[in-house]
C-alpha cells in the first residue's frame, strides 16, 4: 500500500483535530477521482498532499480500503463534527453500491437532527441519480453547516424516508410475484 494511503487511512483511523481531518478527508475524496478517472480531480485543491497525490499510482484495492476506513469512521463517530465531510468523501464513489448507505446515514443523522450528514448522504443519492430529499428551494438560504434547519426541512426529509420505505416494499412486493 502507498504511503499516502497508509497516511490517509492512519489518520482517519485516529480521529485526529478537525483542521487535520478536513484535510485528509478532502485528500481521500481527491484520491478516489484520480483512480476512477473523474474530471472533478483536482489536486490543486489541497494543501499539504498535492504532489504525492498527483505523483502516487493508486490501486482500487488501495481506494477500497480508504473507502472502509471512511465507512468504519462514519459510523464510529456519529457526533465527530466532520462526519458529513467524511460522508462527502465517500459520494466520490460514484457507486451505487453505497446507495444503501446514504439511505442509512440520513436516517441515523435525521433522528438526530444533524443537518450537514443528512445532506452529504442527500447529495450522495442525488450523484448516483436515485431519488432523494427534495428541498432545493431551501438550499441557498440554509446551506451552512451547523445551522438551524426550519421544520419545513425535516417535514422534506420525513417525507423522503417514508416515500423511500414505500418504494422499497412496492419493489419487495414486485418480486415476490
Amino acid at each position: 500500500m502507498s504511503p499516502l494511503i497508509q497516511h490517509l487511512i492512519s489518520e482517519i483511523d485516529s480521529n485526529t483535530p478537525d483542521n487535520d481531518l478536513n484535510e485528509v478527508l478532502l485528500t481521500a475524496r481527491q484520491a478516489i477521482f484520480k483512480l476512477n478517472g473523474s474530471q472533478e480531480y483536482s489536486p490543486q485543491v489541497l494543501d499539504e498532499w498535492q504532489d504525492e497525490l498527483q505523483e502516487t499510482n493508486l490501486t482500487s484495492e488501495e481506494i477500497s480500503a480508504l473507502v472502509a476506513h471512511l465507512k468504519d469512521f462514519i459510523r464510529r463517530h456519529p457526533d465527530q463534527p466532520l462526519v458529513g465531510t467524511a460522508i462527502w468523501a465517500l459520494t466520490a464513489t460514484n457507486s451505487i453500491n453505497e446507495a444503501h448507505f446514504f439511505r442509512n446515514q440520513i436516517i441515523i443523522h435525521a433522528n438526530a437532527r444533524r443537518f450537514h450528514p443528512v445532506d452529504q448522504a442527500d447529495y450522495g443519492l442525488l450523484r448516483l441519480g436515485l431519488d432523494h430529499i427534495r428541498w432545493d428551494s431551501m438550499r441557498e438560504v440554509w446551506d451552512r453547516p451547523g445551522s438551524e434547519r426550519p421544520d419545513s426541512y425535516w417535514t422534506a426529509v420525513k417525507i423522503y424516508l417514508r416515500r423511500s420505505h414505500y418504494q422499497r416494499m412496492r419493489a419487495a412486493h414486485k418480486s415476490l410475484r
